[in-house]
């Protein structure tokens, strides 16, 4: 009951996917892959034609296994690290630590029943009970939540010199992996021409890798 209500679902098909995976083990459907081939508007096709999805995916996603649906989608959430690096930076820069990403504390979190999780129906539900008298109810209650677009807008608006110098001059460019003409309109961050939020976090990750392949190469 509490699965069909946090899918919004009838309670049969729920029951019979449980019966499915729960009680004979058949393989679950693998969850979708959270890698994509690149579409931002700048990156020349010609230059994804001979990718191949499966490059993007991690092995998780190529090997079969008997995982839950839930626990299968619990673990491939886990399965992006965090940026080892900043988007930008200096010559100088402190590692992150990040403690509840390590792997005791993750090992531990994945062996927690996805039924737990979810307790009452609701996302996050057990997170929403342990921490129901440290946050306004409004937040604890909440189904939905806005989007970090402005956010990421920001972000780039305040490196966006160095993004255009970064990029329009990097490596990729230089390799015609983008269309230089269409990523100088991008980094202008002009409205008319409707540079999305998909964009601006592509943008972002691109000065990722970009920082990553000179440091590779010239280090």
């Amino acid at each position: 009951m509490e699965a069909a209500r946090l899918g919004h679902d009838s309670v049969w098909p729920v029951l019979f996917r449980a019966i499915k995976t729960g009680v004979f083990k058949l393989p679950a459907p693998r969850a979708a892959s959270i890698y994509q081939l690149p579409s931002a508007s700048f990156v020349r096709k010609e230059a994804v034609q001979s990718l191949d999805p499966k490059d993007f995916m991690h092995p998780f996603y190529l090997q079969p296994h008997r995982l839950p649906p839930a626990k299968a989608s619990h673990v491939a959430g886990l399965l992006i690290p965090p940026l080892h690096l900043e988007q930008a930076h200096s010559d100088y820069f402190v590692n992150r630590i990040a403690p509840l990403c390590s792997q005791p504390l993750i090992e531990l979190c994945l062996r927690i029943p996805t039924d737990v999780l979810t307790i009452g129906g609701k996302n996050r539900g057990l997170a929403r009970r342990a921490f129901a008298d440290l946050m306004p109810l409004e937040i604890a209650t909440r189904e939905s939540k806005s989007t970090s677009n402005s956010y990421q807008r920001n972000i780039l608006s305040k490196q966006l010199p160095y993004a255009r110098e970064l990029l329009l001059e990097g490596l990729m460019v230089k390799e015609k992996l983008f269309d230089r003409k269409r990523l100088e309109q991008a980094l202008t961050l002009d409205e008319k021409y409707d540079t999305s939020a998909f964009e601006h976090l592509a943008i972002l990750r691109y000065m990722s890798t970009e920082i990553w392949l000179r440091s590779q190469l010239f280090d």
